[in-house]
């Protein structure tokens, strides 16, 4: 069982059905806290449109879809590094053993906590379609910061298409992204993870009174 051939095969199928079962495991207590909107999520939830009455809305982003692949990487991370340190050592002392165990148990919680923290940073946003006021609002494991106000062009529309016309600044995480224009040029913009969660969010939009335009909007100068 010292050999480093097995450990490694032990080591890699230990790890996947841990990763398996973890990931069914997250899954499901996920959904549980989606249907009881908590304030902390373990993956990324698509954005969501409320009506609020006075014919204003609120949209809600749950996490970054460019931060998506971000815990994943991290978790993987640490059963690459948890293997490597599976790997026996000539006269390592139990101290030494000690000492491993520790650090791969501190990599693994700062994975998870980062992930979390990544995850449950969740954005709202208020929208008046009569007058254009925004309020965004960022909490963070439901905790909120400062409140920022905004104020959009009007009529207030969604545009579908918010990338730069400047070559040099297009960004590839913008090609699914609903964005409004501010009266100053600038945009709010939420970043989709694909097609299919962009034209649902602009469905649930267009029918809470919020139509979709097309045409180019506005960038950040």
């Amino acid at each position: 069982m010292t050999h480093p051939l097995v450990i490694i095969i032990v080591s890699a199928v230990v790890g996947i059905i841990l990763l398996i079962g973890l990931t069914a495991v997250i899954k499901r207590f996920d959904a549980w806290l989606r249907q009881r909107e908590a304030p902390i999520s373990l993956l990324r939830w698509p954005p969501v449109v409320k009506d609020v009455g006075h014919n204003a809305i609120e949209v809600i982003a749950f996490g970054n879809a460019r931060w998506d692949q971000i815990p994943t990487l991290m978790l993987g991370g640490f059963f690459v590094v948890a293997i490597l340190l599976s790997f026996p050592v000539p006269g390592q002392s139990t101290v030494f053993v000690a000492a491993k165990i520790g650090l791969v148990s501190i990599f693994l919680i700062a994975s998870l906590v980062a992930a979390v923290w990544m995850r449950s940073r969740h954005t709202y946003y208020r929208i008046d379609l009569s007058t254009g006021q925004v309020q965004r609002q960022r909490k963070t494991l439901g905790r909120p910061e400062k409140l920022k106000n905004y104020l959009l062009q009007l009529p207030v529309r969604a545009g579908s298409d918010c990338q730069s016309k400047d070559e040099d600044r297009k960004d590839a995480t913008m090609q699914y992204s609903t964005c409004w224009t501010l009266k100053d040029g600038r945009k709010l913009t939420i970043v989709h993870k694909d097609e299919d969660e962009a034209q649902q969010f602009r469905a649930a939009l267009a029918e809470h009174g919020c139509p979709i335009t097309n045409a180019s909007l506005t960038v950040d100068k």
